[in-house]
């Protein structure tokens, strides 16, 4: 399952401004939820497959098949973080 770790974005480095932080924070949400969208829109057993690999480009080849669904995948990702950002 992909999650993401909000608990990472929480604590500013010493050299972030308010702002960048709360747009950080912000952002880690808005792709959360994206993701959040996006596995309740996948089979499961797709998601299984080809959610751990949606931030990651590295790894194992993949046979055609796959590699669609995750170009897929990662479109529709992308899709959703806009609609996220947007409101």
């Amino acid at each position: 399952m992909l999650m993401l770790a909000l608990e990472d974005v929480s604590e500013p480095p010493c050299h972030e401004t308010p702002a960048t932080h709360f747009d950080r924070v912000w952002l880690a949400h808005c792709i959360a939820a994206a993701v959040s969208r996006l596995s309740a829109q996948i089979r499961q057993h797709d998601w299984q497959q080809i959610g751990p690999m949606l931030l990651d480009h590295g790894g194992s080849p993949l046979d055609a098949t796959r590699r669609v669904a995750l170009h897929r995948a990662r479109k529709k990702l992308r899709d959703l973080v806009r609609q996220e950002m947007n409101g």
